[in-house]
């Protein structure tokens, strides 16, 4: 039977022959399944055009239900097969939020029938095309589909495109009476045979190497779930389903997971999870996104294997509000089910663990952790009361208080007056661990607890060993724990300390700018500005890079850049005292005293209605060389128990006090 032209379409080094399933480069076949070939198509034939996603959904998967994320991956999978970089895209533009645009130079071809096209029907591979004429037989027709099951199975070739209709109507009807087989000859029966034994070969090779050769996911990224819903007010529960999954999965032995620190920072951006996955050096990224239908909201995930280039995992869930606290057990179990993690009994316990099955609890908890993550006065004061709402709603609800535990001590730390809230944050801390002995978060609360207010340091390291013995990966309490050993005159031990805590979370900026502040405190200052400047890269925008670069820049002498550097700080952050008082201080020490008395008096005026650090003031008035002052306000200090306290005895801001008898004085004291 004659065949009638075949139109093919080259673009750079690529052609693309849509009739034979074939996309090549150079005399290279380059296999992809069936799926995302047909999208290939699409969009190349509609070249220059914006195709739509819904568009995409309705031409390509008009015979089952998909959500978007199908049409992402499957997008990557184009990008991967034609070594596109989604950044500087040569072919395929992506219209975000919209669709896609096929952007590349395309040249139409003909091909004639006689043509041969390489990799088709007879290349040797065991592929039967539905076009070529083998004599009608049904034998030919399973084969066929034989073969192509193979590809699909295998991904050692692109699935036929034709659907069955099509070949029924390029292949000749049998009368019913007739044997088929019996006009076919043995040696076609041999061949046959031969090519269903190198299907079934093929597919049981795929199969191995899908569980044997292909490497196991050992490490994975949580990206932020997408609040696809329309409504803002969902935002702390998109936000709260990640960081549970997160901090669920980090629990277990056998798979690393990035922290929250590391993957939000790609929160709203489009991203290829090839890209991300080399970036954050994982070999398995899963996403997810929330949708709403009237009362019930829809989950969409995907686990994605990029060593495997594909998605391993896909699952969807359907809750009412008043069922959200099941839904994160249940996501983890299967996860890991997906991710083939052995899990040891222990481990069974710890993912199947509800803290809460009050929906209104576990609701109000989410809200506190999207508050308690702004590190605002707001935001933690928030916080707060969303946690006290969630402990009344559920009084055994352990992470709830280990949660208002954390929400007030950081309250104490740098915004408002400590008496005000570290009582409330001690009762919270051992409350959470009267409930649940075995939360690392809860010690750590407690720990710095003694640390910031008892300023008791053999206290405040019991707690951190223990809160690292419970949990080793858990960065806040090597953070902590750091700053309680160069308090205690342990700098080697803090800086190791805080240096574990960085490569537990190497893109947290708090870390990193809190490992400049440890080298600043061990007085290595050519470290600590190097350190600082790597973390003002990672944030611009955050006064507390600037503010912490600033205050090394003085003690190094050079003014100017500190000054600089402050003025910085203040601009980005100009409602937080602390920028302020710093930028007077360096004022006072270059010794424009003019400048640093009339800052500092109208910071002083702001006391009565915002709280100011005493700690701070006192280094102000020491480099004004007014010691009485300065000795005023650390009394001052001790009396209002504040955290910055612990650390006087080591602080450079105030080494020229460090003669004065008071000051030693307030050092014996503070240290008891």
């Amino acid at each position: 039977m004659a065949r009638s032209p075949k139109k093919a379409y080259r673009f750079g080094e690529f052609t693309l022959i849509p009739d034979e399933g074939l996309l090549r480069k150079g005399e290279e076949n380059i296999h992809l399944q069936r799926k995302v070939f047909d999208l290939l198509v699409l969009l190349i034939e509609d070249h220059g055009s914006l195709v739509t996603k819904d568009e995409i959904i309705e031409l390509i998967w008009n015979d089952a239900y998909v959500d978007e994320a199908a049409v992402s991956r499957s997008v990557w999978a184009i990008r991967n097969a034609l070594g596109e970089d989604s950044r500087s895209p040569r072919f395929i533009h992506t219209v975000p939020k919209r669709g896609y645009r096929f952007v590349g130079e395309i040249e139409t071809l003909t091909l004639g029938e006689s043509e041969p096209v390489q990799g088709a029907a007879g290349d040797g591979k065991g592929r039967i095309s539905a076009n070529e004429d083998q004599s009608g037989s049904d034998l030919s027709r399973h084969l066929s589909e034989e073969a192509d099951a193979a590809e699909v199975r295998s991904g050692t070739a692109a699935a036929a495109l034709r659907t069955r209709k099509e070949k029924a109507a390029v292949e000749p009807v049998m009368p019913a009476d007739e044997d088929p087989v019996a006009g076919v000859s043995r040696k076609y029966t041999t061949i046959a045979a031969v090519i269903i034994v190198t299907a079934v070969l093929a597919g049981a090779y795929a199969a191995y190497r899908q569980y044997f050769l292909v490497k196991k996911i050992e490490s994975v990224a949580i990206m932020p779930f997408a609040n696809q819903t329309g409504d803002p007010d969902i935002e702390y529960l998109s936000d709260g389903i990640t960081e549970t999954l997160i901090a669920t999965l980090s629990e277990l032995p056998e798979v690393t997971v990035k922290p929250r620190s590391t993957v939000f920072r790609y929160k709203g951006m489009e991203t290829d999870p090839r890209e991300l996955a080399a970036d954050l050096k994982v070999d398995a990224i899963l996403t997810g996104r929330i949708t709403k239908r009237g009362n019930e909201l829809l989950f969409f995930v995907e686990l994605a294997d990029t060593n495997a280039d594909k998605v391993v995992w896909s699952g969807q869930y359907k809750r009412v509000p008043s069922e959200l606290a099941s839904l994160e057990p249940e996501m983890v179990r299967d996860l890991t089910d997906k991710l083939r993690i052995e899990l040891s009994g222990d481990d069974r316990q710890k993912i199947s663990r509800r803290y809460t099955s009050d929906p209104e609890a576990y609701q109000l908890y989410l809200h506190g952790r999207y508050e308690w993550n702004k590190f605002s006065t707001e935001g933690l004061t928030k916080s707060a009361e969303y946690f006290e709402r969630a402990v009344q709603a559920d009084p055994t609800y352990a992470l709830a208080y280990s949660g208002l535990a954390d929400a007030y001590i950081n309250l104490g730390v740098d915004h408002v007056s400590p008496t005000s809230v570290m009582a409330k944050a001690r009762i919270a801390a051992l409350q959470a661990i009267a409930l649940d002995n075995s939360l690392a978060e809860a010690h750590t609360s407690l720990g710095s607890y003694r640390m910031f207010y008892e300023w008791d340091m053999r206290e405040a390291e019991k707690e951190y060993l223990l809160a690292i013995s419970l949990d080793p990966r858990y960065a806040n309490a090597r953070h902590f724990y750091s700053h309680c050993l160069m308090f205690s005159g342990r700098p080697d031990e803090a800086i190791k300390e805080m240096r574990t805590a960085v490569d537990l979370e190497p893109l947290s900026f708090v870390n990193n700018a809190e490992l400049g502040w440890t080298y600043y405190l061990a007085g290595r200052h050519d470290e600590a500005t190097e350190q600082l400047r790597k973390t003002i890269e990672m944030d611009p925008s955050s006064a507390y890079g600037h503010w912490m670069l600033g205050t090394v820049q003085v003690e190094t002498g050079d003014f100017e850049a500190a000054k600089a550097s402050l003025t910085e700080g203040v601009r980005l952050a100009p409602d937080w005292q602390e920028a302020g008082l710093m930028l007077a201080y360096t004022y006072a020490k270059a010794g424009e005293r003019t400048n640093a008395e009339a800052l500092l008096g109208k910071l002083l005026d702001s006391a009565e209605k915002t709280y100011v650090n005493p700690v701070l003031i006192a280094a102000v008035y020491a480099a004004l060389n007014d010691n009485d002052r300065a000795i005023e306000w650390l009394e001052k200090g001790y009396r209002e128990k504040s955290s910055w306290m612990s650390w006087i005895a080591i602080e450079p801001m105030l080494a020229s006090l460090r003669p004065d008898p008071r000051f030693q004085g307030l050092v014996r004291r503070v240290g008891k």
